[in-house]
């Protein structure tokens, strides 16, 4: 809610839904593969902007593989000139060098002297900034030529497109997000579908993903416990730090076989933010965790 005051008097305005709150952290790990056969789009992970007239939306009438794919339908409904946009979900790509993102495209020209636009962006700052990744337009965008019929592409009017993201910009961040936006100017139908992210993961990746490690529930009134998998015998000490980092509880300081375990934090913390750090022969992770009481 915006309230402005001057001499002649007060006047508000609320906009519903405009703030999105993201994890500092990526929501997912590479490898990360979308078809959108299972996913609610448009959705929170994946919002998109109107520009006016049709947008982007999820098809079930072309594909690249299994049913589904998302597209706008240029054909009839859309608006000249106008731009329509959707956000990918975020990405931790810590530990990743040599990224690469990859996707399916269908798209069909009206004429020789299409200027419709996919461009395809990339933020390492919750959307702050975008830096354009991959940009394609008119007959070069096409993958079936110029059509003046509604299109609906056949197995062989897909394409795979590369976007970069292989530099150092963007490979070893801890959340990336990518923009896919169309131009419009009186093109045919557009289709995306197969969005895939991979990359060569280092040894510390491997390493989070086998332990598992999880707090729960969080935030916590008494009762808190962590899970975590060793896949060796390994030797294990578990703390609890206070937010100035000093450790507060030492929860267990031992030697394990490989297998799943449960351990209980102390219920006697006061009522705070905490950091559960557990060294698994030497490799050290943590988890945050509020207790409220």
């Amino acid at each position: 809610t915006l309230t402005v005051t001057n001499s002649a008097g007060t006047d508000s305005k609320t906009i519903t839904g405009n703030v999105t709150v993201v994890p500092a952290l990526g929501a997912n790990a590479i490898p990360y593969a979308e078809g959108f056969e299972s996913i609610t789009f448009p959705g929170t992970d994946w919002p998109i902007t109107n520009g006016g007239g049709n947008t982007w939306t999820q098809t079930t009438q072309a594909s690249h593989t299994g049913s589904n794919a998302v597209y706008i339908n240029n054909y009839t409904g859309n608006t000249t000139n106008t731009s329509d946009i959707f956000l990918t979900p975020t990405y931790n790509l810590t530990n990743v060098t040599q990224a690469n993102l990859t996707f399916w495209l269908a798209f069909a020209a009206r004429s020789t002297a299409s200027t419709d636009q996919l461009k395809v962006y990339a933020s390492t700052s919750c959307g702050q900034l975008w830096a354009i990744r991959y940009n394609k337009s008119g007959t070069t965008l096409s993958t079936a030529g110029v059509l003046a019929t509604n299109f609906i592409p056949n197995s062989t009017q897909w394409r795979q497109e590369t976007v970069n993201i292989a530099s150092s910009s963007y490979n070893n961040k801890p959340n990336v997000r990518f923009k896919f936006e169309y131009l419009q100017n009186t093109g045919n139908n557009i289709y995306i579908d197969d969005i895939n992210l991979d990359g060569t993961v280092g040894i510390n990746e491997v390493l989070e993903e086998a332990l598992n490690f999880s707090v729960y529930p969080n935030p916590a009134m008494s009762v808190a416990s962590l899970d975590f998998t060793l896949t060796s015998r390994q030797t294990v000490r578990i703390d609890v730090l206070d937010v100035m980092g000093r450790v507060v509880n030492e929860i267990a300081a031992t030697t394990l076989d490989a297998g799943e375990y449960q351990f209980e934090l102390p219920s006697g913390l006061a009522s705070g933010l905490y950091s559960v750090r557990l060294n698994a022969d030497g490799y050290v992770t943590s988890r945050k965790i509020m207790i409220n009481k």
